[in-house]
């Protein structure tokens, strides 16, 4: 027998107290599976949900055949909906998992899944949106989506309008639009409904994000103008992705609270030894998939932007002093790949694939794992969310990046290179594409290999970086940055003053 959505479903009315729990040490809750019995034991998230009932446990072939129906209507839910107790937290609803970026802030909320059959309440703080057909056919996120569109326009000029700000504030982007056009909605009796952004690289050009609340992003310069934007530094999530992900901490991986201490120097690296001396018996360590002598293959190959040729430049430019290795068997995830790093490398090459504020991924946060000096390009504001003392900085000029990106210009594959080359083909050799490139970086990165060189050669110097804090503010490995972003931006659509 399905059970109506809204007439049979028990109502939770949370708390939303969205105090810190985060004060001094880092805590994040274990994942969930699926909940085999009515007891705490299994609950999601925290011990204060319980559930009504439930009929299949996880994996279940039953189970599988429900989700892979579908929907017909907007008013049923499955016979085995779990209703959980009010919650001292403000309520997430995701629709299978969590997003990677949300794991820093997952303490902050109490975890719903409506893959489990979870009953959200329609005063849930957040909903997480996936682009796929199970969350778009789920009649709460039907509902939602219908409360949403239904919902009044906040007005954001008279004397009831709510705190609004201009362009960054807390890690929330305020577009002056939202002051002058109707496009933020009251939130009440519904969630908010929100979107993570893909990677920097391949995402759409799109300029809207009308059916959503607020977006959430990892880079601070391609923004929506209709919406509020919550900034996230990716590189974070490394951490929590490897501790609280399916499979969990493995021998060897460092968790949460062992990466925190490590990143702000309470503890010596586990490769060290009591003396700090490492055993470095190596110069240079470069992680890459794709063989820096064939970048024509790598370009084919991905969506990556022209700024990606960077890295293997660099590659090149700083063996001409002495080679470094490159390391392309690295078992495990991105999230786990510090492990190869850490082999008595002195400097690793851990550079973005391209050149935009704010996105600041798992590369530069394994390099600073990996027992030596990372060395980065990527984010201008790298700073702002690290300690730039603890690595070396490739100053790369964004014009120059821009005018060679006029070259490989964003296109359905396969791209075309429109630089002047002899080749004849689609494609040009290998020796045209470095020596295109060499014209452009060479000068750039001369200064950064010098800077390499100099503490290379320079131990003193060299242990200087190498004892900074990677991380200075214990706010971002908290989740309190992005989580303040959440705050303001709730209290603007709620239209509190």
């Amino acid at each position: 027998m399905l059970i109506p959505l809204d007439k049979n479903s028990k109502k939770v009315e949370p708390s939303q107290d969205f105090s810190h729990p985060h004060d001094s040490a880092i805590k994040v809750p274990p994942t969930r599976g699926i909940a085999k019995e009515n007891t705490n034991e299994n609950a999601p998230h925290n011990s204060s949900i319980s559930y009504t009932t439930t009929e299949f446990s996880a994996g279940s072939q039953d189970l599988q055949d429900e989700q892979s129906k579908g929907y017909d209507s907007s008013t049923w839910y499955w016979e085995f909906i779990q209703t959980p107790t009010a919650s001292s937290k403000p309520y997430l609803v995701v629709c299978h998992r969590m997003e990677d970026w949300f794991y820093p802030v997952s303490d902050y909320f109490t975890i719903l899944r409506i893959a489990d059959g979870e009953l959200p309440p329609w005063n849930a703080t957040v909903l997480l949106l996936p682009d796929d057909k199970f969350c778009a056919e789920h009649p709460y996120v039907k509902e939602a989506i219908k409360r949403r569109n239904e919902a009044p326009f906040l007005d954001t000029q008279g004397d009831n309008s709510p705190k609004l700000y201009n362009g960054w504030n807390d890690g929330v982007f305020w577009p002056e639009s939202i002051k002058s056009t109707k496009v933020l909605r009251l939130l009440k009796d519904r969630p908010a409904l929100v979107r993570l952004r893909g990677e920097v690289f391949w995402r759409n050009k799109g300029h809207s994000c009308s059916d959503v609340d607020f977006i959430v992003d990892r880079q601070k310069e391609r923004l929506f103008d209709d919406c509020l934007t919550i900034h996230f530094v990716q590189g974070v999530s490394s951490a929590y992705l490897r501790e609280f992900s399916d499979t969990g901490l493995r021998k060897g991986d460092l968790g949460v609270q062992a990466t925190a201490d490590i990143y702000e120097k309470r503890i010596i690296h586990p490769k060290a030894n009591p003396n700090i001396t490492l055993p470095y018996v190596n110069f240079c360590s470069f992680l890459i998939r794709y063989d820096p002598n064939n970048l024509v293959k790598m370009f084919n190959s991905t969506n990556y932007d022209i700024d990606a040729i960077v890295r293997h430049m660099f590659f090149r430019q700083l063996s001409e002093y002495k080679p470094c290795t490159r390391v392309s068997n690295c078992g495990g995830t991105p999230y786990t790949s510090y492990k190869c790093m850490s082999e008595g490398y002195k400097f690793h090459i851990t550079m973005e694939n391209s050149l935009v504020d704010g996105y600041i991924s798992e590369k530069l946060f394994n390099g600073a794992l990996g027992s030596g000096i990372p060395i980065y390009f990527g984010a201008s504001d790298v700073g702002s969310y690290v300690n730039a003392k603890s690595f070396v900085y490739c100053n790369i000029s964004r014009s120059v990046v821009d005018e060679m990106r006029t070259f490989y210009p964003r296109a359905p594959k396969p791209r075309p290179f429109l630089f002047n080359r002899t080749s004849t083909g689609f494609w040009p050799t290998e020796e045209e594409m470095f020596t295109w490139a060499d014209g452009y970086l060479r000068s750039q990165l001369e200064p950064c290999v010098r800077r390499v060189i100099e503490l290379d050669v320079n131990d003193t110097a060299f242990r200087e970086v190498l004892s900074e804090p990677f991380v200075t503010n214990h706010d971002l490995l908290s989740g309190q940055y992005p989580f303040r972003g959440i705050e303001l931006a709730l209290d603007a659509i709620k239209n509190k003053k």
